[in-house]
């Protein structure tokens, strides 16, 4: 367990540093002020929400087609449904 904490954390530290100068150069002052009011690594307890307040847009969800992500989730948990009823693989 600590060799892949380790490697995951040589792997995947440098990957989020860079990401994060990437945003920066993006949004400037907005990633700023994300950035101080959310962790770096560990992730927050309560959503962010700067004072606004989001809802769900299904336009947004069908234009990034985010339901290809439901579908895949449909999928796998399928799958691993008949898995444990050992009537599939």
């Amino acid at each position: 367990g600590l060799w892949l904490t380790a490697l995951f954390m040589a792997v995947y530290l440098p990957v989020m540093q860079a990401e994060a100068a990437h945003m920066r150069s993006l949004f400037a002052g907005d990633y700023e002020t994300w950035a101080g009011n959310v962790p770096f690594f560990v992730p927050r307890a309560t959503p962010y929400r700067n004072g606004r307040t989001q809802r769900f847009d299904p336009q947004q969800y069908m234009r990034h087609r985010e339901y290809r992500a439901a579908i895949g989730l449909a999928i796998v948990i399928a799958a691993l449904s008949l898995k444990a009823a050992r009537l599939f693989f």
